[in-house]
């Protein structure tokens, strides 16, 4: 973990946190640890709901919804699709339920927090070689 338990978090610094366990495979990065921090994210841009998959040949695999968007995607109104080339390659797809720059700005920031992870995950295995 980045940073102490007892420190309180913003949302974005606690998504990055809980990605950067998912990426090593902790139990602090678990489907309910990203779920939580997704919603956090999620409620401080003001989106009702948001799903996230990310497809990457050295991530694990994700798939979670968060808000009206927990049970599936039929009541999203936008799709975005987007690389992270930090992960050797892959993409992330978010599917949110909003309106206006509000969602602009969460997926900009999902799509920021993943580049990060990715990131530091490629670093990770190029100092393993």
């Amino acid at each position: 973990m980045l940073v102490n338990e007892t420190t309180p978090l913003l949302p974005l610094h606690r998504l990055l946190t809980v990605l950067d366990a998912w990426r090593l495979g902790s139990a602090d990065g678990g489907s309910d640890a990203i779920s939580d921090a997704l919603a956090a994210v999620l409620t401080a841009y003001g989106v009702r709901g948001a799903r996230l998959a990310v497809n990457t040949p050295s991530l694990p695999a994700l798939d979670i919804g968060v808000g009206s968007l927990r049970g599936g995607y039929d009541d999203a109104t936008n799709t975005m699709d987007f690389p992270l080339e930090g992960a050797g390659g892959g993409s992330a797809r978010v599917w949110t339920d909003g309106a206006g720059g509000s969602v602009d700005g969460f997926v900009g920031a999902i799509e920021l927090a993943l580049e990060a992870t990715a990131s530091r995950h490629q670093v990770q295995v190029q100092r393993q070689q």
